[in-house]
């Protein structure tokens, strides 16, 4: 164990280089790393009154990121201030952009979608009437896992 923080109850963590990375807390504080892992420094306070809860963290660089849970929220100010981005869905598991415009959300229903325009629009790519449990990205595929066994494999090049 590099780093504890016993009142911090982490959902998700993403890592932009070896060094620099960001962890969201169940109710939306943010930390940031630059050592690694081995230091944690919150860089947003959540309001004390939020009941929402965050399962999900991605940045695509020091400056924009993103963070999920019943809503999606973005930052371009590297997590000092967070905005809501047009989201009518809910139960984010996990997000991911290849660049600023384009990106992918999966849902715990079963949902996969697409933005090709920094989230003000999404597109349905992919469900599954299984709960996903898990999503990972990796190169041009994303690999779903579930309830009752479930996996799916799906290439991102092929969607048109």
């Amino acid at each position: 164990m590099i780093s504890l923080n016993p009142g911090y109850y982490t959902q998700g963590m993403h890592f932009i280089s070896s060094a620099i990375g960001y962890r969201v807390e169940l109710f939306g504080s943010i930390e940031k790393t630059t050592d690694s892992g081995k230091t944690w420094v919150e860089i947003f306070t959540r309001d004390p009154e939020a009941a929402d809860p965050f399962n999900a963290i991605f940045f695509i660089n020091e400056s924009l990121g993103y963070k999920g849970g019943n809503f999606l929220q973005r930052t371009i100010n590297g997590g000092i201030s967070w905005e809501k981005v047009n989201w009518p869905f809910y139960e984010i598991l996990s997000i991911h952009f290849q660049n600023e415009n384009h990106g992918y959300v999966v849902t715990r229903g079963g949902y996969v979608y697409e933005t090709n325009n920094a989230g003000e629009t999404w597109e349905t790519i992919f469900y599954s009437s299984n709960p996903v449990t898990d999503a990972q990205f990796i190169n041009e595929e994303i690999f779903l896992a579930g309830s009752n066994g479930f996996v799916a494999r799906m290439s991102t090049t092929s969607i048109p």
